[in-house]
């Protein structure tokens, strides 16, 4: 299921779930760091931790959709249809679009 993932649903689908989240949490944006993430309304910026809002956070999955390539020996491929199996932020996508549908 993975690798047939349409690129322009899945980027659909996350900008609806994002901006959902935050809609429904009633916060701006959510803090970051290494150990875990908590929604917040300040956008107060630290050394430890970031601090997104939803337009980055979507901005920031498109990026990663986009820019996916594969290589197979000495040649690299660009993914243009699913996720790659393997990649750490392939199931939390897979199982967002499934939410979604």
């Amino acid at each position: 299921m993975y690798t047939s993932i349409p690129h322009d649903k899945l980027k659909q689908q996350i900008f609806w779930i994002v901006n959902r989240a935050f809609e429904g949490m009633k916060f701006k944006y959510v803090k970051i760091n290494k150990f875990c993430a908590r929604w917040t309304n300040k956008k107060d910026v630290g050394d430890n931790y970031k601090v997104i809002d939803a337009q980055t956070l979507i901005t920031m999955i498109n990026w990663l959709i986009d820019n996916t390539y594969i290589r197979i020996g000495s040649r690299v491929f660009r993914q243009v249809i699913g996720i790659p199996m393997g990649t750490d932020c392939a199931p939390f996508l897979a199982n967002l679009f499934l939410f979604f549908l």
